[in-house]
């Protein structure tokens, strides 16, 4: 084998090795095939899990806001009225 005679050689092989390993585990390009995923599709995840929790957060304390404003038998006419609007 020619291309592994000399030491630089060796290093300039390593080192794009190395590179290729590194692109791969960053993307995930080919060890999804193994069932593994890359460090960018787990940030993408990570970041969508927390606007999906942002909402939530939002959502109840829009709710908060609205439990503040009324009393409880208000609130249940409410209710039973958004019941009847998703009954039908």
């Amino acid at each position: 084998m020619g291309l592994l005679d000399s030491p630089r050689n060796k290093s300039l092989l390593a080192i794009a090795f190395a590179l290729l390993i590194g692109y791969m585990v960053y993307t995930g390009e080919g060890l999804s095939l193994l069932g593994f995923h890359g460090l960018k599709v787990g940030r993408a995840r990570a970041h969508a899990m927390q606007d999906s929790m942002l909402v939530m957060k939002a959502e109840a304390d829009s709710v908060r806001r609205e439990l503040a404003k009324g009393t409880v038998t208000e609130l249940k006419q409410k209710t039973e009225a958004y019941r009847e609007i998703l009954d039908t």
